[in-house]
């Protein structure tokens, strides 16, 4: 049964010290607005992931700040990703993705103008649009580029280095040729920044010799400085700076949910070596967005740099919970909320044919409801036999709808006995696969943006699945799964 309400999260009290999800926040119950509530521009945002970001904690202070202060009963500032319901604008058509600072909410009535479209690039995934390719990635990128000013052969000390920034930081800094030592509050993050990205060197600061390691670590001193943290770390690295070195001051999570937040101690040093010490914020780069997010989605398709995300399962309720851990350091990379369980969403486990299918021979009615697995993310879409001559199978890859058209039903059963098979497709079926973008624009089966390998699986020959793998236009849709057995469950629409 289709839900008629939805939740939203409210900040009820500002926080004096620390966040107490329950006295901090409110949950509230609404009813879902519906197509006929929106005005010309406007879209119905369903969420589906919730960024969660340090700098949450500055927005309930009632102080002033880069952006106006939470209000007392208005829902908790943050930027989701999600899908259109429902739409009266162009730009934004119903099924498509978007991202924006919508909220902690479930629903929103919200003009297009205040979305953005998501661009996956290869190698890239939905959720990237609120990490790598988001404001954490857009935050490390002018930070270290335009404010350190990062060079070949410079040293460069991270803190926070495995959080959704840092990781990013050292990674792009090590790009422009620079030594990177990080800083982060774990063993395993440690390792994960050495092995997993390059780093020259990590420490841990909860180790008990930190501080002797950190001095060792900067017996060449410092050039950069990229903070995150503040507090104590930043006053070792102080003490460790080369005359006219750089601190960039991105953050001070040590401090934010303190009532009384410590400055450094060793500020004289700024002095005596010269240093410049810059605090930023991201938004003042906002016209340079576009060329950033094509450089660091470059270095993305092309594993120049990798991440991690820590999603946070559980919906809404889990979200104060959720943040307040970020405080604690309890995430690696990027931490999210996932607002609607997939299942919610028209996202399963498997492909499935809800039509019965016989032996080798792909038999379909007129219209045949088919669920596509990418990347962990299901969509649902419809197979239709036109006049008995021509089949679509239609994918959705955010931003783009992809059709797969062939144009004779027995090539069809062609294309399922070579799934069967493995032979290579014929050059006459590949004359007649094409394929559709969301603006209808149509390029030939084997051009170069555009190729459908079927590879089959041993391990599944018992239910007839075949793994698909899918090149559409440098965006990989991998680890697919088509289900061909009438055993398939029924599943729930979109």
């Amino acid at each position: 049964m289709t839900a008629s309400t939805y939740t939203s999260v409210h900040l009820a009290k500002r926080p004096k010290d620390v966040i107490i999800p329950d006295e901090t926040f409110t949950l509230k119950t609404n009813d879902i607005p519906k197509a006929a509530d929106l005005k010309d521009g406007e879209v119905l945002f369903q969420s589906l992931y919730l960024s969660l970001d340090p700098a949450m904690r500055g927005w309930m202070n009632d102080t002033r700040s880069y952006v106006p202060p939470v209000q007392i009963n208005e829902t908790m500032r943050g930027a989701c990703i999600g899908i259109i319901k429902a739409s009266k604008s162009p730009s934004f058509p119903t099924g498509s993705y978007a991202m924006g600072t919508v909220g902690w909410t479930e629903y929103a009535i919200i003009h297009s103008e205040a979305l953005q479209a998501i661009n996956i690039p290869a190698n890239g995934k939905l959720t990237d649009a609120l990490g790598v390719l988001g404001m954490t990635g857009l935050t490390a990128y002018f930070g270290i580029l335009s404010v350190g000013q990062v060079k070949a052969g410079d040293f460069v000390v991270v803190s926070g280095a495995a959080g959704a920034t840092g990781s990013v930081v050292g990674q792009i800094a090590k790009l422009k040729g620079a030594r990177v030592l990080g800083i982060a509050g774990s063993e395993e993050k440690v390792r994960w920044l050495k092995e997993g990205l390059g780093f020259d060197d990590a420490l841990n600061y909860k180790d008990a010799e930190f501080a002797g390691k950190f001095k060792e670590a900067t017996k060449d001193y410092i050039d950069i400085f990229f903070d995150n943290v503040g507090g104590e770390i930043l006053d070792l690295a102080l003490a460790r700076a080369k005359p006219h070195a750089r601190f960039v001051i991105c953050g001070a999570i040590s401090q934010y949910n303190s009532s009384n937040p410590q400055g450094p101690k060793n500020y004289l040093n700024i002095i005596s070596q010269r240093i410049r010490m810059e605090g930023f914020i991201v938004f003042d780069y906002a016209s340079q967005y576009p060329q950033a997010r094509a450089e660091l989605a470059q270095w993305l398709s092309e594993g120049k740099i990798q991440r991690k995300e820590t999603i946070v399962q559980g919906g809404l309720a889990k979200a104060g919970e959720a943040l307040v851990s970020l405080y604690k350091g309890s995430n690696t990379g990027k931490l999210l909320v996932e607002i609607v369980p997939h299942e919610q969403t028209g996202k399963a486990n498997l492909w499935g044919w809800r039509q019965p299918i016989k032996t080798k021979s792909l038999i379909l009615n007129a219209e045949t409801t088919l669920f596509v697995k990418a990347q962990g993310h299901i969509y649902k879409r419809t197979v239709s036999l036109i006049n008995m001559s021509s089949i679509y199978i239609v994918v959705s890859r955010p931003p783009y709808t992809f059709a797969v058209r062939m144009v004779v039903i027995s090539h069809a059963v062609i294309l399922a006995l070579h799934a069967y098979s493995t032979a290579p497709l014929t050059p006459e079926m590949e004359r007649t696969v094409q394929h559709s973008f969301y603006n209808g624009t149509y390029a030939r089966y084997g051009d170069p943006q555009v190729t459908i390998t079927i590879h089959n699986r041993p391990e599944f020959h018992h239910r007839s699945q075949y793994n698909i793998r899918i090149l559409l236009d440098r965006e990989r849709i991998e680890d697919a799964v088509v289900v061909i057995d009438e055993r398939t469950p029924e599943l729930d629409a979109v």
